[in-house]
């Protein structure tokens, strides 16, 4: 890393892949000073819900550091596409992040997320490799996860509170059952689109 840099800003996406729901994208500003941390490295996926719980408590009330969310529906997925939706989502991140004071970040994202008009490095696994990106994956998982529970009251036929719109069998038993709602991704169900939309 340049060492003219003082933070890094992390940028991760939750739910690109499933059948309901919106993708989340998460962002961190992290001071490269900082090295001390209450919980070891890895992604938001190979944390328990409490764990991913307590390390966004965390992220929300250290002082140090800066964070943000964007999201995009399932019906702007289908009309855009879901590269050009993590992207989109991406970008506002950038925009709205919190800056801090004389901060001089490099931004840096997981794999397969691109930001247009900013310079920034993507790798493969970032969210278990840089620390700003797997706090930004619990972010955007959490926040995710929070929407599903909620939208759930309003859907609770399909269970979104258990498997948040992912493809479980226990999802696609419910679509078979009741058709497809306001909150599915119309490309990503095509294969129940003879069913009534409810």
């Amino acid at each position: 890393m340049k060492k003219r840099y003082t933070h890094i800003l992390g940028i991760d996406e939750a739910g690109r892949g499933p059948l309901a729901g919106p993708l989340y994208v998460g962002a961190v500003l992290l001071p490269l000073s900082m090295h001390s941390f209450p919980f070891p490295l890895r992604d938001s996926k190979q944390m328990s819900s409490q764990q991913r719980k307590e390390v966004f408590a965390w992220i929300r009330t250290s002082p140090l550091l800066s964070y943000t969310f964007s999201y995009v529906s399932a019906k702007r997925i289908d009309t855009e596409g879901i590269s050009r939706s993590v992207s989109r989502a991406a970008l506002r991140c950038v925009e709205r992040i919190p800056q801090k004071k004389h901060a001089n970040y490099h931004l840096i994202t997981d794999a397969g997320i691109r930001v247009e008009g900013y310079t920034h490095d993507s790798f493969p696994r970032a969210d278990e490799t840089i620390r700003a990106v797997s706090l930004a994956s619990v972010v955007a998982k959490e926040m995710r996860d929070r929407y599903m529970e909620r939208i759930h009251k309003a859907y609770p036929q399909y269970g979104f509170d258990h498997h948040k719109g992912y493809g479980t069998a226990h999802h696609q038993r419910m679509i078979q059952r009741h058709g497809i709602c306001a909150l599915h991704r119309l490309t990503f169900t095509r294969k129940f689109h003879t069913l009534s939309k409810t």
